[in-house]
């Protein structure tokens, strides 16, 4: 077996000992790094707004004009968007309160 497999089987298990909320550092490395996933959470929801919009718009097209694809499967799409878009909103929130209240 190589090396480099038992050393990738310990990253994830550091990895999971820092908490997500970052209560493992001092008060000041903490706030930066909430607000870091703060910034990292809103270019998510961005990204994911952009995606949503655009196929809002497509979505329109294929409803006027069905020959040019099938408006269903974007609705799927744009199901699927909205609740990754929601999941996205929440956890940012989380974490938004958690900068709020230090």
């Amino acid at each position: 077996e190589p090396l480099f497999r038992s050393a990738k089987k310990a990253l994830p298990k550091a990895k999971k000992e820092e908490k997500e909320d970052f209560s493992h550092l001092p008060p000041a490395k903490r706030k930066k790094k909430l607000q870091e996933k703060v910034r990292e959470l809103d270019e998510k929801v961005s990204k994911e707004m952009q995606e949503k919009n655009a196929m809002e718009k497509m979505m329109e097209v294929y409803q006027k004009n069905p020959a040019l694809g099938d408006s269903a499967i974007v609705s799927q799409e744009l199901a699927e968007r909205t609740r990754i878009l929601d999941g996205l909103n929440r956890e940012k929130y989380k974490f938004e309160v958690r900068t709020l209240s230090m």
